[in-house]
């Protein structure tokens, strides 16, 4: 499969793309079923992550609620919000994928918060969509009835 570059495929959507043959070379093929995000330094970038940083001491900030420090125990499930502030971004090899990279995104956490259980409800509403359609992209078909199992 051959590389699109990101320039290229934004001016064909919007009009300008250009056959002139001054593209920027060909970086290769990826494995099947692997796509590029984009393309830095002539490299596919296939995937993202990030790192955290400075989380403990929002979270231990945000867990005094009018003088009393909320207690948890071991084994307790809690879900957290974090709003967080990019600080850094590199390019990095990729672990498993030769000549590809991966961008890693470097977040300071600014605050930290319990979330409701409403909101905790919904984010497992939408893990569960997204499993599913990750699945349906695999060509998993689910027995009908079965989408909650």
């Amino acid at each position: 499969m051959s590389m699109t570059h990101v320039g290229d495929a934004i001016s064909e959507a919007f009009g300008g793309g250009s056959d002139d043959d001054d593209d920027p070379a060909d970086v290769g093929t990826l494995p099947e079923g692997i796509d590029a995000l984009y393309e830095f330094d002539d490299m596919p970038v296939v995937d993202v992550t990030a790192r955290i940083t400075r989380a403990g001491d929002g979270l231990s900030e945000s867990m005094k609620t009018n003088g009393v420090q909320l207690v948890h125990h071991i084994g307790d499930v809690v879900d957290h919000g974090v709003r967080d502030r990019l600080v850094k971004v590199t390019h990095e090899p990729h672990p498993k994928i030769d000549g590809a990279l991966r961008r890693v995104e470097v977040w300071h956490a600014q605050t930290v918060t319990e979330l409701s259980a409403g909101t905790t409800a919904a984010l497992r509403d939408q893990e569960r969509r997204n499993e599913i359609a990750r699945e349906s992209a695999k060509g998993v078909q689910r027995i009908p009835g079965t989408e909650d199992a």
